[in-house]
């Protein structure tokens, strides 16, 4: 059996660790800087309260060090009457709050582009992802079922019906009202591993890996149903028509479109014949 790779987050544990030790064997007012560089990598690797802990731990152990002359400081008060002990502590906090402010800019910083990604890559009515991202989820799906085998995909397109029509009558706010109110109902019937964009306008789609055609029927017509039965803004009754099929695997780079072109046809012969049904494709 070979050896287990030492875990990425270890090796600045370790850094920290072997500073300490090299305080207490250099000694001197000097030593007390050692643990910073690794507590710097702390900060690059972990959350601001762990950061915050590690901080505090090797300070109280450099605290020890020089009250116990463990690290060779001398003379608890020197001869111009300074406070050794005082001034170790002094410079231990200020070393230590350098790594923690760097932990928490690198969070606040985190944060900040996890919020611009979903920003990026999800609608802003209905916080389904846009075409680019749906694209890309398609593609790692589609290349996963290239390595693992066997892998079922497949799609839900579905479509609000007269959407224009609630539009015209009711206006653009209850129109968005409607498309938030099934983004929704969308998203309660989604796992984990699925996706849901949104194409554009009243056009939405759902990915399912690792479900058979037959199996998407059922999750549409439960859609279709729910939809159906839903209260809506001003009374309003609002259907929608989907189109159900499998993914096929196509030529790498081939555009989303023409991915869906099958399961589009489902949904246009779903509309041709009377909207609010399911079909799927040929």
């Amino acid at each position: 059996m070979g050896r287990r790779p030492v875990p990425a987050d270890a090796w600045p544990l370790l850094g920290l660790a072997l500073a300490l030790v090299a305080v207490l064997l250099v000694g001197g007012p000097g030593a007390i800087a050692f643990p910073m560089l690794a507590l710097l990598w702390c900060a690059l690797r972990f959350r601001p309260f762990s950061v915050a802990l590690l901080g505090l731990l090797s300070g109280a152990v450099e605290i020890v060090m020089v009250a116990e002359n463990l690290a060779h400081f001398g003379p608890l008060h020197n001869s111009a009457g300074v406070d050794t002990l005082a001034s170790a502590r002094l410079g231990i906090a200020v070393l230590t709050l350098g790594p923690l402010s760097v932990a928490a800019v690198g969070a606040l910083d985190r944060r900040l582009l996890r919020r611009l990604a979903r920003r990026a890559n999800h609608d802003s009515l209905t916080g389904a992802l846009v075409r680019r991202a749906l694209t890309q989820g398609v593609e790692r799906l589609l290349e996963r079922r290239r390595h693992c085998g066997d892998l079922p995909i497949s799609l839900l397109m579905i479509d609000l019906d007269h959407f224009k029509t609630i539009n015209d009558r009711h206006g653009h706010a209850a129109g968005d009202q409607v498309l938030r109110q099934l983004a929704r109902l969308l998203g309660s019937l989604l796992r984990r591993e699925d996706l849901f964009g949104r194409l554009g306008g009243e056009e939405f789609v759902m990915v399912l890996p690792g479900v058979r055609t037959d199996e998407a029927m059922l999750v549409a017509e439960r859609l279709r149903q729910g939809v159906e039965r839903m209260e809506w803004p001003e009374g309003m009754r609002v259907t929608v028509s989907v189109g159900v099929g499998a993914l096929d695997d196509g030529t790498a780079g081939q555009p989303l479109e023409q991915r869906l072109a099958r399961v589009d046809e489902a949904l246009y012969q779903a509309k041709a014949q009377g909207r609010n049904r399911v079909v799927r494709a040929a």
